[in-house]
């Protein structure tokens, strides 16, 4: 009779029994799929540190009672976030019958959080935060935890997948509406520039010998495990922020609207027809469905034709040469440069196309010695390979200033990744990463750092090769940067960017390493 008892659904009952035990009884839940269900037994030393019941909703914490301080920031931001998430998604929480959001930090719960309908558990270290005990790479990874397992609120507990072939439709969306939320509420962390690399740069690098993200090759529980790997989550959340940036963030929404209220409507179950058939017109979803039904993703080949206009076509991207068809429909956008406009974050002229199967001609409004961009700011999901005198032009625009570091991070990512998989010459790509020693933006240097990595591993084998390596990204480290590692940063988003570099410096042995 000590004890109590916490579930995804309010108390309807406590009794007494004549033996000494306590029978508690539950609200009816809505219809949810088993996986979903959560509850929990606990003694004193575990309960519900905060409770507050606003707008018909109540909202819990619960953890062991001497770590109360640790969860106030999960209780204080839980409440934004699933006010960014109704108003994103345009469904309110309790539309769909729940009344609670109740989150509880266990001590040892092997998973990282599970989002159990009304009732989400988590690992302690992922709930709880305190800035006495915790940096500010906790506080983030806390909120953004935190907006992940609520979007599955919406995004497999109110709508739930049809089969784990579909997983995408769980993973991708809390993993895109996990940086979108944060990005909302906490503006200065710069979340949709870590988004590029934390997210984009790393799923692409896993996409070259994957799975689709719609696999009907799922039959079995070993395969339904696999599902849960870096290109479901991460191809997934990076496909969904093409399709948003193709579509304008408003029309998005309301895409997500109708996908949301017709399942809901017919019974809570998805497949991605149900997704794309709440898309505005046919011909978006002839453009949209292959990118989930498709492994991998494109290279997009550019080169110039008599300084006059641009080739374009693709291949898909992997370790084979095999320079194979992608078989998408890859939106595109080409930037020229002619003046000294990007003050005004105009990159000049602009083109917007579909770039299918067949080779396209694009007149290119640029001097013969201009440079051109693709796919600014990374908004499409692919690689892009241009012609080598563009690669030197770029450079040439980066060390006088023309390029701001998200198209510099993005660049440097493509040429070394590139390099990787044998699709740009190795002097063309480290010529090209040589503005490294001029380059003080450590969101650069952490994309320049994943795709040396990924190099690196590659390299395992070819000593010589790898030690040259090593040797052009110490001496570029030591010749550009001026940080001192051992002073604290102390506005959020550089003391990120500055905790990663400083343990990557390492690595390479370079002056600045402070181990």
């Amino acid at each position: 009779s000590q004890l109590h008892a916490v579930s995804n659904m309010p108390v309807l009952s406590s009794t007494i029994l004549e033996n000494g035990l306590k029978s508690i009884q539950f609200s009816e839940s809505p219809p949810m799929p088993t996986y979903l269900m959560a509850w929990f037994v606990s003694d004193e030393t575990f309960d519900a540190l905060y409770s507050n019941t606003t707008s018909g909703i109540t909202y819990s914490v619960h953890g062991r009672v001497d770590l109360r301080e640790q969860g106030q920031y999960a209780f204080d931001v839980t409440p934004s976030v699933i006010a960014g998430l109704e108003s994103f998604t345009g469904v309110t929480y309790a539309s769909s019958g729940m009344s609670l959001v109740g989150q509880a930090a266990i001590p040892d719960f092997s998973a990282g959080a599970m989002e159990n309908w009304g009732l989400v558990t988590y690992r302690e270290s992922y709930l709880m935060y305190h800035p006495a005990v915790s940096s500010v790479l906790d506080k983030q990874h806390t909120l953004l935890v935190i907006a992940h397992e609520l979007a599955h609120q919406w995004f497999g507990d109110a709508v739930t997948l049809d089969w784990w072939s579909y997983t995408w439709l769980n993973e991708g969306f809390a993993r895109y509406l996990q940086y979108v939320i944060p990005n909302k509420l906490e503006p200065s962390w710069m979340i949709e520039n870590q988004f590029l690399t934390d997210v984009f740069q790393l799923s692409m690098t896993a996409d070259l010998d994957s799975h689709p993200l719609t696999n009907p090759n799922v039959t079995t529980m070993d395969e339904s495990e696999d599902m849960f790997d870096v290109v479901t989550y991460g191809k997934g959340a990076s496909i969904l922020r093409m399709f948003s940036s193709i579509l304008g963030e408003d029309s998005f929404k309301g895409w997500l609207n109708a996908y949301l209220t017709r399942v809901i409507e017919k019974g809570r179950v998805a497949t991605p027809d149900d997704l794309f058939d709440a898309l505005p017109n046919a011909s978006l979803a002839e453009k949209f469905r292959p990118w989930t039904e498709l492994a991998g993703h494109p290279v997009i080949n550019v080169s110039r034709i008599n300084g006059t206009s641009l080739s374009l076509s693709q291949v898909k991207e992997d370790l084979t040469g095999s320079r194979l068809p992608s078989g998408l429909q890859v939106p595109i956008r080409v930037f020229t440069w002619n003046t000294s406009s990007y003050q005004s974050m105009d990159f000049g002229s602009q083109v917007d196309l579909w770039l299918g199967q067949e080779t396209l001609n694009v007149p290119l409004n640029t001097t013969s010695s201009g440079w051109y961009l693709i796919n600014v700011n990374s908004t499409g999901y692919y690689r892009v390979l241009y012609d080598e005198m563009n690669w030197q032009s770029l450079r040439y625009a980066i060390t006088r200033g023309e390029l701001p570091p998200l198209v510099r991070a993005q660049l440097v990512s493509d040429a070394l990744n590139l390099l990787k998989t044998g699709y740009l010459r190795p002097q063309v790509a480290l010529d090209f990463a040589g503005f490294l020693t001029l380059e003080k933006d450590l969101h650069v240097w952490k994309s320049a750092l994943m795709a040396f990595k990924d190099i690196r591993n590659h390299l395992l084998e070819w000593t010589d090769a790898r030690d040259a390596l090593d040797m052009f990204v110490r001496d570029a480290m030591d010749t550009a940067l001026t940080i001192d590692f051992t002073v604290i940063e102390t506005r959020h988003y550089e003391r990120v960017l500055q905790m990663y570099v400083a343990k990557q410096v390492c690595v390479y042995q370079s002056k600045h390493c402070t181990a």
